[in-house]
């Protein structure tokens, strides 16, 4: 089980590597700290509170990009959330 400050520091890397460089930037609009039980509620008990990132797309990936299920040994759960506009 990962600290707090070990998952933010996932996610900063993560986002850095996936999130801002192009072609990603394209794609991927979100990048959030959540919990597996939240994202997947038939996950085993004993993973329901273990930290995740939540990825969000804009638009589905192409089939020569892939982002990973697990990333630097967090899991890592994609969907696709669209255009994110700020009112």
């Amino acid at each position: 089980m990962s600290t707090f400050d070990q998952v933010k520091d996932i996610k900063k890397a993560f986002t850095k590597e996936y999130m801002f460089p192009v072609p990603w930037r394209h794609y991927v609009n979100l990048c959030s700290i959540s919990k597996i039980g939240i994202l997947n509620a038939n996950a085993p008990e004993e993973e329901k509170n273990n930290p995740c990132l939540r990825v969000g797309l804009v638009k589905q990936l192409p089939p020569d990009m892939n982002i990973p299920s697990e990333y630097r040994g967090i899991k890592v759960f994609v969907s696709i959330v669209g255009e994110i506009k700020f009112l």
